[in-house]
């Protein structure tokens, strides 16, 4: 059950445009966890912190609340006592991950159980939707990166990777819904043949293809590289034997042949900013991480709520293999630490790339 629940927050305003498009379709909507789904562990860890958290909110009654409920029908069964027992740690999806926008707002949180929520067609579409994936490739990181070869231009590396990463979640969550396409007219279920042609067949259509596993390969890398860490993470939901089991599979996946195999040189980590020095290679990273941020938020403004939901799991995803892979390798003064979100997140996108 580790991978199974994904805490993520559905309810901040959109901060780049006052309109944003709501879906009123039962599937766009998300069912949030009830109380008694969630591991015990992860409901009682950290309760003693709450305490703290109350009397900085007493100390500090101007903080406020930053996000808005929903307009939408979904049915919510947590309580408000429930809802203060499933808070953990401030800043639990982006403790130490430069690439994950701060986010406070701690009570806005929920848990959803994937298995329930599955990333599907749900009738999101139209200019809202359109308007989202423009403002994402619209921005200024971008200017100076055309095509998906890594090696037309050295000095862009860096942005290359992070628009092919983007570009490859942009196909998966594409093959996602045309895998599990709901037809309006004989009201079935099912894969949407003229729409897959139309996206990924042709020559035109080499880049997102090429994307889809620049990304997965990206991804297996950076799993790859935090071995260690996910060998000693603590995979605890109450549940003994499951627990074990997890962590089974997560030491047959780090030594599995196929994945040793395949994770040789999708890419040489090595040769990242290497065309930059001192505050040059500051600058640009910082201007990545700017990127990141403000594609993360646009989330926020996706009016689908499960479409909002896998979105910012795939974004969590690959912030924590970039925070992987950008890591210094074996330095004690810098180790890398992973928290359970982005666990989460890293893990649930690994297995979502593969069926794309």
């Amino acid at each position: 059950p580790f991978f199974r629940f994904f805490k993520v927050n559905l309810y901040c305003d959109c901060e780049f445009w006052p309109d944003a498009g709501m879906c009123f379709s039962p599937d766009c909507c998300v069912e949030a966890c009830d109380d008694s789904e969630v591991p015990e562990p992860w409901r009682k860890e950290v309760q003693h912190q709450l305490a703290d958290r109350v009397e900085d909110k007493a100390a500090h009654p101007e903080g406020g609340r930053g996000c808005s409920d929903p307009i939408s029908p979904v049915d919510r069964s947590v309580g408000a006592a429930e809802v203060a027992n499933l808070n953990t740690v401030r800043n639990w999806s982006g403790l130490n991950n430069p690439w994950v926008p701060e986010d406070d707002q701690d009570v806005d949180f929920i848990y959803v159980n994937l298995q329930l929520n599955p990333e599907r067609y749900t009738g999101y579409k139209g200019e809202d939707a359109r308007r989202i994936w423009q403002s994402i490739y619209a921005q200024s990181a971008f200017d100076d990166v055309h095509g998906h070869d890594l090696v037309v231009n050295p000095q862009v590396l860096e942005k290359q990777i992070l628009y092919r990463l983007i570009s490859g979640m942009h196909s998966s969550i594409t093959t996602s819904v045309i895998q599990n396409y709901y037809n309006e007219t004989s009201g079935e279920w099912g894969p949407n043949l003229p729409f897959f042609k139309a996206r990924f067949v042709g020559d035109n259509a080499r880049p997102y293809v090429e994307n889809l596993y620049f990304t997965f390969l990206f991804m297996l890398r950076s799993v790859m590289k935090a071995g260690p860490v996910l060998q000693s993470f603590d995979y605890n939901t109450g549940f003994p034997e499951e627990d074990i089991l997890t962590r089974q599979k997560m030491q047959l996946l780090e030594r599995s042949p196929a994945l040793l195999a395949s994770c040789k040189a999708p890419f040489d980590e090595g040769v990242l900013w290497q065309a930059r020095e001192g505050a040059e290679r500051e600058l640009l990273e910082e201007q990545l991480q700017v990127a990141f941020h403000n594609i993360t938020k646009l989330m926020d403004c996706v009016g689908c709520e499960k479409c909002k939901m896998w979105g910012k799991l795939q974004m969590l995803g690959i912030a924590t293999s970039l925070k992987i892979m950008f890591s210094a390798s074996g330095d004690p003064r810098e180790p890398l630490q992973l928290h359970r979100n982005e666990v989460i997140a890293l893990v649930n996108m690994l297995n979502k790339l593969p069926d794309s």
